[in-house]
């Protein structure tokens, strides 16, 4: 689980009010739950059925305002300079990465075909969690 208000700023970059926001490996619904609490719809797969459980009961609380998350204006924790969690190792800061980008992952070439058949039909594994009111353009 990570936190709603990680991948709310992208939401609310990307998608406008209405926009349906689709997650194709949606774990306990942090991304539903961002979409839903900006007026936007939300449709996610997960193959967990206690996980699916769990991302219902949380967007139905974002729905009714009721998700305790952290606000997005509240600033960052700055630790102090000379605390354990401020150093860096130089020497990691300096090493090379060891492996190259690799193409994606065969699950997400079909995550990917399961979406673009969402339009003409619900398939098995994707399903409209919450369906607010449609965008107007």
């Amino acid at each position: 689980q990570f936190p709603v208000e990680l991948v709310e700023r992208f939401i609310l970059t990307v998608t406008k009010p209405g926009d349906l926001v689709v997650d194709p490996f949606m774990g306990v619904g942090s991304t539903a739950c961002a979409a839903v609490k900006n007026g936007r719809r939300a449709a996610g797969a997960e193959c967990l059925p206690a996980y699916v459980q769990i991302a219902r009961e949380r967007i139905c609380l974002a729905a009714k305002r009721l998700l305790k998350t952290r606000p997005m204006d509240r600033p960052v924790h700055q630790p102090d300079p000379n605390s354990a969690l401020a150093r860096r190792d130089l020497d990691f800061c300096r090493a090379e990465p060891k492996r190259s980008v690799r193409p994606p992952p065969q699950g997400l070439r079909i995550a990917s075909l399961v979406l673009e058949r969402a339009r003409s039909r619900t398939g098995s594994q994707l399903s409209l969690l919450h369906d607010g009111p449609p965008r107007s353009e």
